[in-house]
């Protein structure tokens, strides 16, 4: 298996992608806005851990590279057992 979470933090160095940015990564291609990302992650659709980048308000949404490598290893993990 390759090593996603280095892979992710060579890619981005800040430690964490935009929702912007991870809309635009293929598995997310089909989710249109942050409010459908929210939707599908509130209603259990979507295992994957979404943060703030602050308390206040308005702060951007963003996901930690090493909750969105967990995440791609669950999605690989759960095509090979399929």
């Amino acid at each position: 298996m390759i090593d996603r979470l280095e892979y992710l933090k060579q890619q981005y160095p800040i430690g964490y992608l935009t929702i912007e940015q991870l809309l635009a990564l293929e598995p997310f291609r089909n989710v249109p806005s942050l409010r459908a990302l929210r939707r599908h992650v509130d209603s259990g659709r979507l295992d994957l851990r979404l943060s703030r980048l602050n308390d206040l308000p308005g702060a951007r949404w963003i996901v930690y590279t090493h909750h969105l490598a967990e995440w791609l290893d669950r999605q690989e993990a759960a095509a090979d057992a399929a």
